[in-house]
């Protein structure tokens, strides 16, 4: 039963990267170590409004983008981010448990590119896939992270948890 739900999910999943492929409106994210580093140092880009993913004690997922782009979806909330706030959840991430799950576990810093590869926002998050589409003129429409279809860590797991 659990290899067929995965087996469904992995087949949304590529469906769902399929339509994206070619997508002029699609834009990417890509790991990248400068991010994970500015995370890491608890800093706060000027010029970017910042979002969060999950629950605000504890979120899955950051997302900072660039001030002049509206945000559209309902998956993300919207923050003032402060140096305090900033601090807790760095502190929250570097205190979940460690082990089998580190893999799953451990934060990563990722830009956020553009349909034309310009990096207009960055991602720090457990989860290594997100889907973002630019709809319009400094638009970004932002779909939930989840883990990359095929990773081993999303066969361990069915998504966002």
């Amino acid at each position: 039963m659990r290899r067929t739900l995965q087996a469904i999910l992995l087949a949304g999943f590529l469906i769902l990267l399929s339509g994206c492929a070619g997508c002029p409106d699609c834009g990417s994210i890509r790991m990248e170590h400068e991010v994970t580093r500015i995370f890491t140092s608890e800093e706060i880009v000027p010029g970017y409004q910042y979002f969060y993913y999950g629950e605000i004690l504890s979120p899955k997922a950051i997302l900072g983008v660039e001030s002049d782009y509206k945000v559209v979806g309902e998956f993300w909330t919207p923050i003032d981010l402060s140096q305090d706030q900033l601090t807790s959840w760095v502190q929250e991430i570097k205190r979940r448990p460690t082990g089998i799950e580190t893999l799953t576990n451990s934060f990563n810093g990722y830009g956020i590119r553009d349909p034309q590869g310009n990096r207009v926002g960055i991602w720090y998050s457990r989860y290594d896939w997100g889907v973002f589409k630019f709809p319009g003129d400094k638009v970004i429409q932002a779909y939930p992270p989840a883990f990359r279809p095929g990773s081993a860590s999303f066969l361990g797991r069915s998504g966002p948890r």
